[in-house]
Order: structure tokens, then sequence, then C-alpha cells
């Protein structure tokens, strides 16, 4: 004769009960996680920025160049001088381009990889005013439109 063993399992409700604990937990960490990646993104950004500012920066200091083409993201991973550094009316500079890297010419290439994208895979945007000698680097954030607020807002700075 067989003897009928009851077999103890987890109930219906058990079970219900410890997945909506599961799904209030996830509800609580998702738009935390998110949020830190939109913080470490926009970090990312500001970082950038200051790196390609700083650089063109060392870029001017060096070439005195007034020329809006010398300030492409381009022309910091050159190891010579590029020819659209060069002043229009000649002159000591001038001699420098293709010349070898030195202390007086061109102390290039000033980063050895540019960063293109931003996080938001949007590019950077550069812009030279040679009225006032100044470079701006600029991020316009995940919107990629220019202005916005929070993680929409533009990542701006000028050397």
């Amino acid at each position: 004769m067989l003897k009928n063993k009851a077999v103890r399992g987890f109930t219906l409700i058990e079970l219900v009960i410890v997945i909506a604990v599961i799904a209030i937990l996830a509800a609580l960490l998702v738009p935390t996680i998110m949020n830190q990646t939109e913080r470490a993104r926009i970090s990312r950004a500001q970082g950038d920025v200051n790196e390609i500012g700083k650089a063109m920066a060392r870029m001017r200091s060096n070439t005195s160049s007034t020329t809006v083409a010398c300030y492409a993201s381009a022309n910091l991973t050159a190891a010579t001088m590029p020819a659209n550094c060069a002043p229009a009316s000649g002159g000591t500079l001038a001699a420098c381009v293709g010349a070898a890297p030195d202390a007086f010419c061109w102390g290039g290439p000033y980063l050895p990889v540019v960063p293109t994208l931003d996080p938001w895979s949007k590019t950077y945007i550069v812009t030279y005013d040679s009225t006032t000698t100044s470079i701006t680097v600029t991020s316009t954030g995940n919107d990629g439109a220019s202005g916005g607020t929070g993680s929409a807002a533009d990542i701006t700075k000028t050397f």
C-alpha cells in the first residue's frame, strides 16, 4: 500500500507577494541608476570640453594664429604645423609650416585623440572669435539643441 505524502510548495499568494516586493525594489532603484548614468555623461562632457579648450588654447599660444581655419579640431593631432595656421602676412611663423615640433613653432600634437562626439553622440562645437581671439567649446547636451536645462543644458567653456 502506498502512502500518500503531502508535498509542500509555495502557494500562489506567496509567489505574488515576492514578485510584488521585487517589482517595488526595482521601481525604486531604476530612477536612481538612470540619474547616475546621466550625471556621468554630463561629467564626461565637461571634461572633454575642458580638454579640447585647453589644447586649443595651447595651440593658440604657440601659433598666435588669427585664422579661423587653424582652430579645427583635426589640427590638434597634427605632428607638424598645418598650413592653415600660418599667418596670412608671412613673417617668422610662416617658416614653421610643416616644420618639426619645437618650442617656437608648433608644440603639437596637442591631443593624442580629439574627442569628436559628446556622450550623447552629438558633435562638439568649437568656435574661434578672431576679434577677441577667444575659443569656445560647446556640447549641446542630450537634446542636441542650443539652450535647455538639466541634462539638456549646453556645456560651454570659453578659453
